[in-house]
């Protein structure tokens, strides 16, 4: 599988995202970089299956 690469600028707001999540609730960033990974896996591997 090809590693996922996003735009440097969308790396830093997905980065300053989880922070801002973390300071408003513990594990609440982690929660939301957990569901992007997820995401992502889940759409790379439903795109092999076509």
């Amino acid at each position: 599988m090809i590693p996922a690469k996003f735009h440097p600028e969308a790396e830093i707001e997905i980065l300053k995202s989880t922070e801002y999540y973390e300071l408003q609730q513990s594990d609440l960033g982690k929660r939301f970089l957990l569901t992007i990974q997820e995401k992502i896996k889940h759409i790379r591997l439903n795109s092999e299956q076509k």
